[in-house]
């Protein structure tokens, strides 16, 4: 894996409820290998999280969990901070964890045209055959009711 940084920001602040914040956020380029021909797949990755500081680990439990937001995480922050530590696993944490071509070129060429032909009867299947576990559960609820 190989990463650029083009910009990062880490901002402290109080909110409203008088609790310490910390927001990261930035965006950087970064090099994986495709889980398919392992060949290089270029990415633009952008992150931001806010961070609750808590002073204890009952504190950070206790928080209301459902009032947060997908971007705000509540945690224990009992003494010193090592910011950069911080900013890295942001990084780490929005990277893809499977990383892939929407189609690998030379591994689709490199294929017979009827294993080619194939694979794309298949996946037009597959995008018709979507299932719905659910789709009859309110008809069973309500033949249970009565």
């Amino acid at each position: 894996m190989g990463a650029e940084v083009s910009e990062w920001e880490v901002r402290g602040r109080v909110n409203a409820k008088s609790e310490c914040v910390l927001t990261f956020s930035g965006h950087f380029a970064a090099q994986f290998p495709c889980v398919i021909c392992n060949g290089p797949v270029h990415d633009q990755i952008r992150f931001f999280r806010n961070l609750i500081l808590k002073t204890s680990e009952s504190e950070a439990d206790a928080y209301d969990q459902d009032a947060l937001d997908d971007d705000t995480d509540v945690v224990c922050c009992a003494g010193a901070v090592n910011l950069r530590d911080w900013l890295e696993d942001e990084m780490l944490l929005a990277c893809p964890m499977f990383s892939r071509h929407e189609t690998c070129e030379h591994v689709a060429q490199s294929q017979p045209p009827e294993i080619r032909a194939l694979q794309e009867d298949t996946a037009e299947e597959q995008a018709l055959d979507v299932q719905r576990p659910f789709a009859n559960l309110s008809d069973l609820l309500k033949a249970r009711k009565k």
